[in-house]
């Protein structure tokens, strides 16, 4: 008994060493992401990741204090470091604060690191790129930056490989903000940049317009991931207030991966043409 209690500890010593180490990390950022904005995260975390295999997590500093740490640490913890693509934006990109959010998440690197809230795109990402030759974070990159030039020179002297930014199609509005390049994810794509796209259903359902697509409200994540993610290396943030539909997301874009459920061409412009109808809320503060 002795001596299998000290094997018990050794194990659960390994386990807690592999786990935080972790071997060779994910070589391809999972397609479909968790967004950690919400108020009943504890909840709705462990649905994603531990009920449903989600591999994938989006998180921030703007989200919450301490506890909103703790509850992603708790959840995170039971999974193999190298098995799990941790994002995190923040607006402090200096090297302690990197180290901070390893420190309380205890998860030895981030995956993407994030400068949360760039509007003006023009922010020094000299940190973030000793951070990734120390280690700290394995790629970088923006959010909320929506000029292609100044991304493309974000690319050519900081080497970013992700940007995020409010999911919409072509030439659909959002509240306030200007429209973008008809073609921009296609052009951001083409220079090496994948585009996290977020809130596809809050800038829907806290609009004014919501009457126009309200019929196609369970068609919008396929839709986006259809027409962005699908042939390319983009990625689809989604989140759920009760945690009813994560489920149902993850076997939706399983089947389409496996293209066993493609929305119709049809269906697709059907979608397109009444989100063209549609402003949307502006959800850029996430």
């Amino acid at each position: 008994m002795q001596f299998y209690n000290k094997y018990l500890k050794y194990k659960n010593k390994y386990l807690k060493f592999k786990n935080q180490i972790g071997g060779k990390p994910l070589t391809i950022m999972p397609q479909l992401c968790f967004g950690t904005a919400q108020y009943n995260l504890k909840e709705t975390l462990k649905i994603a990741l531990h009920d449903n295999g989600i591999r994938h997590i989006d998180g921030a500093d703007l989200y919450g204090g301490l506890k909103y740490l703790e509850i992603i640490k708790a959840e995170i913890k039971e999974i193999l470091r190298e098995e799990l693509w941790i994002t995190w934006k923040s607006d402090n990109t200096s090297i302690e604060n990197v180290k901070r959010i390893i420190e309380y998440l205890d998860c030895s690197y981030i995956d993407t690191f994030l400068v949360h809230l760039d509007f003006n795109c023009n922010h020094d990402l000299s940190d973030l790129v000793r951070a990734k030759e120390l280690g700290l974070v394995r790629f970088i990159g923006v959010s909320n930056c929506e000029n292609i030039d100044k991304l493309i020179k974000y690319k050519t002297k900081y080497n970013i490989s992700t940007i995020q930014i409010q999911a919409r199609p072509p030439g659909c509005s959002i509240d306030r903000k200007p429209l973008i390049d008809p073609n921009f994810i296609e052009i951001i794509n083409s220079y090496g940049i994948n585009v996290m796209l977020y809130g596809t259903m809050s800038g829907i359902y806290n609009s004014n317009d919501f009457s126009i697509i309200d019929s196609e409200i369970s068609n919008i994540n396929k839709y986006y991931f259809q027409k962005y993610c699908l042939h390319k290396n983009n990625i689809l943030i989604t989140t759920s207030i009760s945690g009813s539909s994560i489920e149902r997301n993850k076997n939706d874009i399983e089947k389409m991966i496996a293209h066993e459920e493609l929305l119709p061409e049809i269906k697709m412009e059907e979608i397109e043409s009444k989100l063209k109808r549609v402003v949307l809320n502006d959800q850029s503060k996430l």
